[in-house]
């Protein structure tokens, strides 16, 4: 599949959204360019689907460069190839994207997760940008690309003072520890080894990880006793509880009733008696 850029500069916009795009390219099976250049825009550059191309990169790994006009790109020895997002944004909208990335130089994201809201944000891209002669679709560009680069960035967030362990994010993983993934195969995506591994999350986290993932789940299944009709042993597939007789043992032991008691009480809570 060949390169395709969709230009955007010369389009009507009917908002003032501040961050105006000039270019959108979407780059399938794209080699990593070795020549060496001078960015004449700003750029940002949202790179996935490594793995596809070299099977010797982690699974999810993905980047993200923010180029601002002016950056020089020194050319290399190692090709790779790779999917790739590109933004072209003028010299208007500079200001913002510094202030977006809190950074005036070159800045890049590296090891990131495409989670299923940056895949649902790239796939309206790449729907809209086919529609570019429909009134309004410019402006639904510029506001999911910003969208996009928002998510990318809010995923890399920690708070002061965590340690990011090489390509290790704790907070990735945590997220997908809660949404029941298997605790080895996230040790092994971590980079690091399991002692390691241990050590980082308990320093984060007060708990291992073990410990982590039976509180996250207790606590799921509290809001869904609470808040929903689902029948328990629903609620306890959904909260990756291998059977419903661990389930029971697991909740009475973190909070000293049934789930079914914990329903009751919940209710009576929500509807007093007059």
């Amino acid at each position: 599949m060949a390169d395709l850029w969709y230009d955007l500069n010369s389009l009507p916009r009917l908002t003032g959204f501040p961050f105006r795009l000039q270019m959108v390219g979407w780059l399938v099976n794209h080699r990593l360019e070795l020549s060496r250049r001078v960015m004449a825009n700003n750029y940002v550059c949202i790179s996935f689907n490594w793995r596809k191309y070299d099977k010797r990169l982690p699974v999810g790994y993905a980047s993200c460069s923010f180029l601002p006009i002016g950056t020089v790109i020194e050319g290399g020895s190692k090709q790779s190839y790779r999917d790739e997002i590109d933004f072209s944004y003028s010299s208007d909208v500079s200001e913002h994207l510094f202030r977006l990335f809190r950074t005036s130089r070159p800045y890049r994201i590296e090891c990131f997760t495409v989670n299923e809201e940056m895949s649902r944000i790239m796939h309206e891209i790449r729907m809209k940008a086919d529609c570019l002669d429909e009134p309004g679709v410019a402006d639904t560009i510029d506001v999911l690309a910003i969208q996009l680069i928002c998510s990318i960035i809010v995923s890399q967030q920690q708070p002061a003072g965590v340690k990011d362990y090489g390509k290790m994010n704790l907070y990735n993983l945590a997220a997908e520890l809660r949404q029941g993934a298997d605790l080895n195969t996230l040790i092994r995506k971590s980079g690091v080894g399991q002692r390691t591994f241990y050590n980082e999350w308990k320093k984060e986290f007060g708990i291992s990880p073990v410990q982590y993932r039976l509180r996250e789940a207790i606590r799921q299944a509290r809001d869904l006793l609470a808040g929903t009709t689902l029948p328990i042993k629903t609620i306890s597939q959904q909260c990756h509880f291998t059977s419903l007789v661990y389930f029971y043992q697991c909740f009475r032991e973190q909070t000293g009733m049934s789930p079914a008691k914990y329903r009751r009480m919940c209710q009576v809570q929500a509807f007093p008696r007059l």
